[in-house]
């Protein structure tokens, strides 16, 4: 019985690498760059992140297309909320934020009204709003970019089928991504992290 298993999952194997190989969109994969990742430190260089006033009480907000402000979060069966939009690394080292790609891409309901979801498409720009705590609130806009509108089709790696991602972004009016190019890993303008300083 042991060897029919094994030979089982052997040929479900060589069957779907050869699949691969005669069809290949069959491997392929969206590339979706809407999380930005941000070192955050004061002046004298300490990772506020360990602090508590910067990492116990953050709240992503997004600007809905219909214009509506809606925090980031989900509801638990049986009541209550748990906050989403963002994720500290293990090390504390950086937090990864949802620049457009949370909650707000979901149907959500307005004074008995459902809001229609809606999908992210090339020019599209995206308000983000991070509430550190109750004192510092910080904006984040971003535009957002996809495959058709990339000029250097040619250096897309052949397994990525979609992609949508951020192009241009400002933190608090200031530019911190100037372009597709350095958000998206097969081009060496990749920036890995933002630094923030406070």
């Amino acid at each position: 019985m042991k060897k029919i298993k094994i030979f089982s999952l052997i040929a479900v194997a060589i069957s779907l690498l050869t699949a691969c190989a005669k069809n290949p969109h069959i491997c392929t994969q969206p590339e979706a760059k809407a999380y930005i990742n941000i070192e955050l430190t004061n002046i004298a260089g300490d990772n506020l992140l360990e602090t508590k006033l910067y990492s116990d009480s953050i709240e992503i907000y997004h600007i809905y297309p219909c214009g509506h402000t809606v925090l980031d979060c989900y509801h638990q069966t049986g009541g209550g909320i748990v906050k989403n939009g963002y994720r500290i690394s293990e090390d504390k080292g950086f937090i990864s934020i949802d620049i457009g790609d949370g909650e707000a891409m979901w149907s959500h309901i307005d004074d008995g009204q459902l809001i229609a979801p809606y999908e992210m498409r090339s020019g599209q720009v995206f308000t983000t709003y991070i509430k550190w705590n109750s004192q510092d609130t910080d904006t984040i806009i971003a535009d957002f970019i996809e495959r058709k509108d990339i000029v250097e089709a040619n250096l897309i790696p052949k397994y990525i089928d979609y992609i949508i991602s951020y192009n241009k972004v400002y933190y608090n009016d200031s530019v911190i991504v100037n372009s597709y190019k350095e958000a998206l890993s097969w081009y060496p303008q990749c920036k890995r992290r933002i630094k923030i300083v406070k």
